[in-house]
């Protein structure tokens, strides 16, 4: 098997992301097509993992600055200045423990260097626990900066971040 190859994504890619997501909605949020139009649109990269012709992952993330709704954005844009909060990392369950994620994180921290960003931020979900991205996270350099509860209580997150 070949490496992944990360590239920006297209409006073709739009179906295929959409299934990934909802693939793996009880770790993050859900997501129709109105919704991903409005985050490509205000994003600041928009990435997918592509491994032997198949979409295998994708990535959205968003700067400071951004007008972007998210709760947990905007707990980082009230502490941090020059950050890229990664919004969702989705690995299609077949293409897991690949090493696609890692290939992601390093090219998102070779990007945030390039364009004077110093933070990456990012939450993991502790209830209901997502504990593989919780160790992938520390594994990364993150560190638990503080915690909210979103959903309605229904959620406990981990608010993370990683100094470039």
């Amino acid at each position: 098997m070949s490496s992944p190859i990360i590239r920006p994504a297209t409006a073709a890619d739009a179906d295929v992301v959409l299934s990934l997501n909802l693939a793996s909605v009880a770790v993050l949020s859900p997501m129709d097509s109105a919704r991903l139009e409005l985050l490509t649109t205000t994003s600041e990269l928009f990435w997918i993992a592509e491994l032997d012709g198949q979409v295998a992952a994708f990535l959205l993330a968003f700067t400071d600055g951004k007008c972007y709704d998210s709760i947990n954005y905007r707990w980082f844009a009230q502490r941090f200045k020059d950050f890229l909060y990664i919004d969702r990392v989705v690995i299609g369950e077949s293409f897991r423990r690949m090493g696609i994620a890692s290939q992601f994180y390093q090219a998102i921290k070779a990007y945030a260097g390039k364009h004077q960003l110093h933070w990456l931020c990012a939450e993991i979900d502790l209830t209901p626990a997502n504990p593989a991205s919780l160790a992938f996270h520390q594994a990364q350099g993150f560190i638990e900066i503080g915690q909210q509860q979103v959903a309605s209580g229904e959620k406990l997150v981990s608010l993370t971040a990683c100094p470039i």
